[in-house]
C-alpha cells in the first residue's frame, strides 16, 4: 500500500500541478483574450485617429491651395497696380511737362499783350497824328462813327501791325 500511496500522492501531485497548470494557461488565456480586444479596440480607435487625421491633412490642404491662390491672385494684383502707378507717374510727369511749357507760353504771350497794350496806351512809337487822333477819339466818344475816327482806328491797327511784325 504504501506503493500505491506513494503512486496516488504521485499522481496527485501531477494532477494538482496540471491543474495549477492549467489555470495559469486559462489565466494567460484570458489576459492574450483581453490584450487582443484591447488591441482590436486600440486599433479602432487608432484608425478612427488616422482617418480624422487624413481628413485634417486634406483639409488643411485645401485650404493651403486656396490661400495659395489668394496669395499668387493678389501679388498679381499688386503688380498690375504697381504697373498702373508707375504709368499713372509717367503720365503725370508728362502733363506736369506739358503744363509748365503752357503756362510759359501763356505767360509769355501775357507779357507780350502786357508791352502791346503798353506801348498802345501810351503810344510810343507811332507818329504824333496817331496820337493826336487817339486824343480825338478819346474826347469826342459821340462821333465813334464818324468816317475820321474809322480811318483813325484802321491807322492805329495797320500801325499795330507793322510794329509786331517788327519784334
Amino acid at each position: 500500500m504504501d506503493i500505491f500511496n506513494k503512486s496516488n500522492a504521485e499522481l496527485q501531485a501531477k494532477i494538482y500541478k496540471l491543474e495549477k497548470d492549467l489555470a495559469v494557461f486559462n489565466i494567460q488565456k484570458e489576459a492574450l483574450l483581453q490584450e487582443a480586444v484591447r488591441n482590436n479596440v486600440d486599433t479602432e480607435s487608432k484608425e478612427a485617429e488616422l482617418q480624422q487625421f487624413n481628413s485634417a491633412v486634406a483639409e488643411l490642404e485645401g485650404r493651403v491651395e486656396a490661400q495659395q491662390l489668394q496669395y499668387d491672385s493678389s501679388n498679381q494684383l499688386e503688380e498690375e497696380l504697381q504697373m498702373q502707378i508707375l504709368q499713372c507717374q509717367t503720365n503725370l510727369e508728362e502733363f506736369k511737362a506739358q503744363l509748365a511749357k503752357d503756362l510759359r507760353l501763356v505767360d509769355a504771350k501775357q507779357n507780350e499783350y502786357n508791352l502791346t497794350k503798353s506801348l498802345i496806351d501810351n503810344l510810343e512809337g507811332f507818329p504824333d497824328s496817331i496820337r493826336f487822333l487817339k486824343k480825338m477819339r478819346v474826347g469826342k466818344s459821340s462821333h465813334r462813327s464818324s468816317p475820321m475816327c474809322y480811318f483813325a482806328r484802321k491807322t492805329i491797327v495797320l500801325q499795330l501791325k507793322i510794329t509786331w511784325n517788327r519784334s
